[in-house]
């Protein structure tokens, strides 16, 4: 999907590009931007990427690293989660479902 309608390129090839005045205006460009720098990042979407030559960004939250602080919807999972916490109330985890979207959009990619 992507490959077929967009020009997958680097954050900072889109930076660069942005910046001429020469550049194609009509062109559609994507960009494969990853959050929080999370050891899946590596795991699960590095080889997919690598695999299918896609570029990507890692935008770490450098406040975290070598900290044991947590972010907050890792508190609010946890407090849901928790055996005296509702069961009717569903884990919030922002970070899965962003990864599913991510690895669908590549599957996806894929197939075009």
């Amino acid at each position: 999907f992507l490959r077929a309608n967009y020009s997958v390129i680097s954050l900072t090839e889109y930076l660069t590009i942005s910046q001429e005045a020469s550049h194609n205006k009509k062109e559609r460009y994507a960009i494969i931007t990853l959050d929080d720098g999370w050891c899946d990042n590596y795991e699960y979407a590095y080889p997919l990427l690598k695999e299918l030559k896609l570029p990507a960004t890692i935008f770490l939250a450098t406040a975290f690293i070598g900290s044991s602080k947590g972010f907050w919807w890792q508190t609010v999972g946890d407090i849901l989660s928790a055996p005296d916490a509702n069961q009717q109330a569903p884990m919030i985890n922002c970070f899965i479902i962003h990864l599913h979207l991510i690895l669908f959009l590549l599957i996806k990619s894929s197939q075009s």
